[in-house]
């Protein structure tokens, strides 16, 4: 059986309804789901194995190549999941994608998707090996700067992003952008209190490393073979006195006339001196 298409002509329709409440970040956590959009991340979303609750489309892309590929992949995957036919695909017109997107130019493809919130534990549990490898973003407020790292700790082998109160939500639309799908490859989890959470990443035996452009020990001088949790903070006031009571503060060398490196480029600096040691 095919995937059921239903065509939707009304903002006051319930099941758009819906879909416009997912704007509210309280709504999605309740709802236990959020909001992807595009066909690139749509197509990640796939892929990746994310259970799908509905599907809404403009007619042209219905009817346009990409919209068939996609259409033909859900339907593959709805089926590998024994529940054919159970995700439903909306069809609106273009005024009324504008009025349930989240982004200013809807590119025709939107979707609900449910979203899975390990615990902590179960987020240590994906970690690899001896040698496992995790990020803590401790505060950083910009979801575009939350996705930017989780796409960051996807690329340089991160097994799981955990984040702090206070801290954008990694499954926020627009953090899931800048993630480019990242955020449905890694375990991301709240630390819950961060005293505990800090507490137990030292019993297993985790270094924990945190740019700091006043710290005398740069990044590539730190052995970064051993498990390593690498902190992020807050993009105006850096981490917490937790984090920094417990860790280790490491500079990333700037030879140019920056002053300093946003969060997320700080970040990916140091993943990058991580990946290095490991891999070369």
């Amino acid at each position: 059986m095919g995937l059921r298409v239903i065509p939707v002509h009304s903002a006051a329709n319930p099941r758009l309804r819906f879909i416009k409440r997912l704007a509210n970040p309280s709504f999605r956590k309740n709802e236990g789901c959020t909001l992807v959009e595009g066909p690139r991340l749509v197509e990640e979303a796939i892929r990746s194995g994310v259970p799908f609750r509905q599907v809404v489309v403009t007619s042209s892309f219905l009817s346009s190549e990409t919209g068939a590929f996609l259409m033909s992949a859900l339907s593959v995957s709805d089926a590998r999941e024994a529940s054919s036919g159970s995700v439903e695909v909306i069809e609106v017109s273009e005024g009324l994608m504008r009025q349930v997107a989240l982004t200013e130019t809807p590119q025709g493809v939107l979707a609900v998707v449910d979203v899975v919130r390990p615990t902590p534990a179960q987020a240590f549990e994906a970690l690899d090996g001896p040698a496992g490898l995790a990020v803590l973003c401790d505060g950083v407020a910009d979801p575009g700067n939350m996705g930017t790292i989780v796409r960051s700790a996807d690329a340089f082998g991160a097994e799981a992003v955990f984040y702090s109160d206070g801290s954008a939500d990694p499954y926020n639309p627009k953090a899931l952008r800048a993630s480019m799908g990242s955020a449905f490859h890694l375990a991301l989890a709240s630390t819950g209190p961060l005293d505990a959470f800090v507490r137990e990443v030292m019993a297993r035996g985790y270094l924990i490393i945190f740019g700091d452009p006043r710290a005398d020990t740069p990044v590539y001088a730190v052995d970064l073979r051993r498990p390593v949790v690498v902190a992020v903070g807050n993009e105006a006031s850096g981490v917490s006195e937790t984090v920094r009571r417990s860790g280790m503060g490491v500079v990333v060398p700037i030879i140019g006339r920056a002053e300093s490196l946003n969060a997320a480029m700080a970040l990916t600096a140091m993943m990058y001196e991580v990946a290095r040691q490991r891999y070369e």
